[in-house]
């Protein structure tokens, strides 16, 4: 198998239906690697070169993500010194943990990405109008009116990939994700972000 094939049966979003998949993720470095193999292939010292970490550290989260199915080797060919370089790429271009069905700890543990997430949608409200200040509850609620709306378009995206570029692919999700939440809640945020 080429490395085109092998690339083009990347699905564009994989939804993380299992609590040991989203603990699995609970480190940082982890989700680092899957956002870098989302967009291009690289072998394990590419990555640890890129990352500023020692390869076989690299290693150690490569072997965890390929046994459970976030990487694959997409293409190995002889280096030098006769050595076979292997090429991860991730599975998608885009894992998102569906929380609605995680157990608490899980959903409590990605609430800081969730917020993060919101926290920049209603940075660009409060740029079109200074004195919009949302309050810490509607902050919360809206982070996970958010994700639970990008849960539910990323399940009909789980097809093979549609775009070469995974950061415009997630950017459009987002949008369609926020005009959904916006049409049957958060008022004064969507009269916000529609002032013209």
């Amino acid at each position: 198998m080429t490395l085109a094939m092998a690339l083009d049966y990347r699905l564009s979003v994989k939804s993380i239906r299992k609590p040991s998949e989203a603990r699995l993720l609970y480190e940082p470095m982890r989700r680092e690697i899957l956002r870098l193999l989302g967009k291009t292939p690289m072998t394990q010292t590419q990555l640890a070169e890129l990352l500023g970490l020692r390869t076989p550290t690299v290693g150690h989260h490569l072997s965890l993500l390929k046994s459970n199915g976030f990487v694959s080797v997409v293409h190995q060919h002889i280096g030098r010194h006769g050595i076979v370089e292997k090429y991860y790429g991730a599975t998608a271009q885009l894992y998102f943990i569906d929380r609605k069905i995680m157990p608490l700890e899980v959903r409590r543990y990605y609430m800081p990405v969730d917020i993060e997430r919101a926290r920049g949608v209603l940075a660009c409200a409060m740029m079109r109008q200074k004195d919009f200040d949302p309050p810490s509850d509607m902050m919360e609620d809206f982070a996970e009116a958010l994700a639970s709306n990008i849960s539910r378009m990323a399940a009909k995206y789980e097809i093979p990939f549609v775009d070469k570029d995974p950061e415009a692919f997630i950017g459009r999700l987002y949008c369609e994700a926020l005009e959904g939440v916006l049409k049957t809640d958060f008022k004064e945020i969507r009269d916000v972000l529609k002032a013209g």
